[in-house]
């Protein structure tokens, strides 16, 4: 047996003297008082995460009214430029397009993915009365300057 082993198994076997037996309880009480602090804290954590899931839920929550970034600027002649503009395109395609008046624009939307051919008939119509397409990924659009329809 090597001398690591048998100071082990002196270590199990012979009672520690009385001075390490208070040094450990010292150190299990100082041990058991921070584990005490810890659950606290954890408990409060807990509490603040609750309360930060809570908040954000709400946040989530879908709004009665759609929040847009930007401000809506009503013009009176809205309906009338978005009516024009829908008349220069044919009925089946006016179904799979938006309208909207925004700023000093008419933006055209689709609702779907349009295919090769029904986007370049688009595209032609929009360019025969003043207007142009612009490529932003899903805000890609097509514009027509009101000046071109209302007047």
């Amino acid at each position: 047996m090597s001398e690591i082993e048998e100071t082990a198994k002196k270590s199990f076997v012979e009672p520690p003297p009385e001075q390490s037996k208070l040094d450990m309880l010292t150190v299990l009480t100082v041990i058991a008082t921070n584990l005490i602090a810890m659950r606290e804290s954890i408990q409060r954590i807990e509490l603040e995460l609750r309360k930060t899931n809570e908040l954000r839920s709400r946040m989530l929550e879908v709004p009665d009214k759609p929040v847009t970034t930007e401000p809506e600027v009503a013009k009176p002649e809205s309906p009338e430029a978005t009516e024009k503009a829908m008349l220069l395109f044919p009925t089946d395609l006016v179904e799979q397009l938006t309208f909207t008046v925004e700023g000093e624009v008419v933006k055209i939307k689709a609702k779907k993915y349009l295919g090769t051919e029904v986007f370049a008939q688009a595209a032609r119509i929009v360019s025969e009365n003043g207007g142009k397409y612009i490529s932003e990924g899903k805000n890609s659009r097509f514009e027509i300057p009101l000046s071109k329809l209302v007047g």
